[in-house]
Parts: C-alpha cells; sequence; structure tokens
C-alpha cells in the first residue's frame, strides 16, 4: 500500500521511507503478515537465540511504538495495517474508528511524518 499511495502523490517521498523504514523493522523483528489478517512473532523462543539485527529492528521498532503510541492509541494498528498487513489507510478506518477514508488519510499522513522525524529523516 505504501507504493501506492506514493504513485498516486497522497504521501510525500519522505513519509513513504518512514513508512518503509517502520515495514523493515516490522519484518527484521520477526513480524509477518498472517494469512488471517494481523501478524504474528514468527521466531519461538528467548532473546538468545536472536541475530544482533533483529534485537536492534526490536529495539528501533520499540521505540518507533513509543513515539506513535503519544499521537494517538490508533497509530500503531493503522500504520501496521498499511505497513505490513498492505491494507488501505480508508478501510482500516472504517472498520476499527468509523472515520472516512479522507479522514484516515489525514491519519496516515501525521503518523508517517511522526515517524519520519523519529527516524531522523525530517527535523
Amino acid at each position: 500500500m505504501v507504493e501506492w499511495y506514493l504513485r498516486r502523490q497522497y504521501i510525500t517521498v519522505t513519509q513513504a521511507d518512514a513508512l518503509k523504514k517502520w515495514q523493515a523493522d516490522a519484518y527484521l523483528a520477526g513480524l509477518m503478515p498472517a494469512c488471517i489478517g494481523g501478524y504474528g512473532q514468527t521466531v519461538n523462543g528467548g532473546t538468545t537465540e536472536f541475530s544482533d539485527m533483529r534485537v536492534a529492528a526490536i529495539a528501533r521498532r520499540a521505540n518507533a511504538i513509543i513515539c506513535l503510541t503519544n499521537l494517538s492509541k490508533h497509530a500503531v494498528p493503522m500504520v501496521d495495517a498499511v505497513a505490513i498487513n498492505g491494507k488501505s489507510a480508508g478501510r482500516w478506518m472504517m472498520e476499527h474508528v468509523g472515520g472516512s477514508p479522507h479522514e484516515a488519510m489525514i491519519w496516515l499522513q501525521r503518523f508517517a511524518d511522526a515517524l519520519a522525524k523519529h527516524f531522523g529523516l525530517t527535523r
């Protein structure tokens, strides 16, 4: 969905880069889309089994989650739905909050801006 939004200029390149970084950290942290929706940890066991790259991705994701949670309780689920599960922000909004697709794009842009700032992509 991130590329789709970018091609249609619903989000900026910087916002797309922030969402892609969120997506990459989620994958490196072991979160993968599930066939029935949502996501789950792909590796069971303690952190001793994790590579340094996975541990770093988990830490980056945890910090980014704190950043987004300060904006809204809906930020992490929406960004996960769009960047990881490939769901449109509008569809997620209608299913979980009841808002309009236009409002969903405003939220997604706001959340992506916050991620870009958090990741150091903007000031």
